[in-house]
């Protein structure tokens, strides 16, 4: 369980720590950050099924894959809709948008609550014979 903490503590500040070299060392280590932000996605999302796996279905990991598959529901439904006339409203664009950048966020807060949570002691507690 620990190795799983530390693989999603790398996979979440990756991406944060390339963002500060911005700072240092300029813009072209943003376009890292944004990619490190993909990989972060999908090491969370590999993480999650070892952990559903390991926990025979916890309801939280399984609630966090659930929202993980709706998250790219949403994202194909939007792609697939992209061809309407509504579509191209600045509204439905800025809401889009934040949804699109926001819930990734959400997810990664999420999945390292559940991380934490199964780690402090609810999944590697003894059970009484």
């Amino acid at each position: 369980m620990k190795t799983i903490t530390r693989i999603n503590l790398f996979a979440i500040s990756l991406p944060v720590v390339l963002l500060l070299g911005f700072l240092i060392f300029g813009g072209s280590v943003v376009i890292f950050a944004m990619w490190s932000t993909m990989l972060t996605g999908a090491i969370q999302v590999i993480l999650s099924l070892i952990l559903a796996l390991k926990t025979k279905g916890n309801r939280q990991i399984l609630r966090y894959i659930s929202f993980v598959a709706i998250y790219f529901v949403m994202l194909y439904t939007e792609s697939v809709l992209g061809a309407f006339p509504f579509t191209k409203t600045a509204v439905f664009n800025q809401v889009f948008f934040g949804l699109s950048v926001t819930i990734p966020v959400v997810l990664a807060i999420y999945l390292t609550m559940i991380i934490y949570d199964l780690e402090g002691g609810k999944m590697t507690q003894k059970q009484k014979p």
